[in-house]
C-alpha cells in the first residue's frame, strides 16, 4: 500500500516539476530553491538555468549554487531584504512571500536591470523553515515605463500651464509599441479655435486636422510632422506655422509646437503639443 502511495506521490511531484518548468519557460521566469539546515542557515541552493540566464550567466562555473552568487550582484540600495546573514531570518517574509521583492541586479555583462522575486517558504511541524521555492522575472521594461509615465505627467502639467497662459489648444497622439499611431485627442480648446464644438463635428482622428491644411502648406507641414515622429534620436522638435481652414472664419494662421516622449529604443509613446492662433501677428 505504501508502495502505491509512494508511486502516486512521485508522479504528483514529477507533474508539478514539469508544470513549473513549462510555466517558467512560458513567462521567461527563472526558478530557484533554497534549502535550510535545522538552525535556519542555508544548507544548499539550486539556481535554475532560466534564473542564471536572467542574471546574464550560463552555468554553475560562473554562477555557482551558492547564496553569495546572488547576493553580491544585488544593488546596495536594494539589499534591505537581507539583514546581513544568510539565515532564513535574514529574509523579510512579508516582502519575499507576499508582495514580491523588487531589486536591481548587476549582470555579468555589467548592465543593471530590474527584477522581481516571489516565493513560498515551507516549514516543518515545529515551524522551522525547510525549503524556500520561488521564481524571478525581469521587470526592467515595467520600471522604464513607470519612469516615462511620470515624466509624461510632468510634461503634461507644464503644457497645461502654458496652454492656460497663452490661450492655446492642446493635442495628444498615442503610439503603440511599434511606433504606429493608435489614438488622437484634440482638446476642446483646440476645437473651439477652429470653430468646432465637440467630437461629433471634429472627430479624434488625424484627418480632422490634416484635411483643413491650406494646399500651399500641406506638404511642408506633414513632412515636418512625420520627420519629428521618425526621429528616434529624440532631438527634433515639431515647430511649424501654417494656415488652417476654420469652420466659419476662413483660413487663419496657426503655430504648432510639440515633441514626442519616447521609449528607450526611440519609438514614440505620446506626441503632445500646443496650438496657437498667430493670425494677428501675421497681419
Amino acid at each position: 500500500m505504501n508502495g502505491i502511495n509512494d508511486e502516486k506521490d512521485k508522479r504528483i511531484i514529477e507533474e508539478q516539476s514539469v508544470t513549473i518548468r513549462l510555466l517558467t519557460d512560458l513567462t521567461k521566469a527563472g526558478s530557484w530553491v533554497i534549502n535550510y539546515a535545522p538552525d535556519g542557515s542555508v544548507a544548499s541552493v539550486q539556481w535554475g538555468d532560466g534564473f542564471r540566464r536572467l542574471m546574464g550567466y550560463s552555468d554553475r562555473s560562473d554562477f555557482p549554487d551558492e547564496i553569495e552568487s546572488f547576493v553580491r550582484g544585488i544593488h546596495p540600495e536594494d539589499r534591505e531584504v537581507f539583514i546581513g546573514d544568510t539565515t532564513v531570518n535574514a529574509f523579510n517574509e512579508d516582502i519575499m512571500c507576499k508582495k514580491g521583492y523588487e531589486f536591481r541586479f548587476r549582470r555579468k555583462d555589467g548592465s543593471t536591470r530590474w527584477f522581481r522575486s516571489k516565493g513560498i517558504l515551507y516549514r516543518d511541524a515545529e515551524g522551522k523553515p525547510v525549503k524556500f521555492r520561488g521564481v524571478t522575472i525581469e521587470i526592467s521594461r515595467e520600471k522604464e515605463l513607470d519612469t516615462l509615465y511620470a515624466q509624461l505627467q510632468n510634461e503634461s502639467a507644464s503644457l497645461n500651464t502654458i496652454h492656460e497662459m497663452l490661450g492655446s489648444g492642446k493635442w495628444t497622439m498615442d503610439f503603440d509599441e511599434k511606433g504606429v499611431m493608435s489614438r488622437v485627442y484634440w482638446s476642446d480648446e483646440f476645437r473651439r479655435m477652429l470653430g468646432y464644438q465637440d467630437v461629433e463635428d471634429f472627430p479624434d482622428v488625424l484627418e480632422s486636422w490634416s484635411s483643413l491644411l491650406h494646399p500651399d502648406d500641406r506638404e511642408r507641414v506633414l513632412k515636418a510632422y512625420n520627420e519629428t515622429i521618425s526621429d528616434y534620436t529624440g532631438q527634433k522638435t515639431y515647430d511649424v506655422e501654417y494656415r488652417l481652414r476654420t469652420k466659419n472664419r476662413g483660413y487663419r494662421w496657426y503655430r504648432a509646437v510639440g515633441k514626442p516622449t519616447r521609449r528607450p529604443d526611440g519609438t514614440p509613446i505620446t506626441y503632445v503639443g500646443v496650438f496657437l492662433d498667430i493670425t494677428e501677428q501675421k497681419l
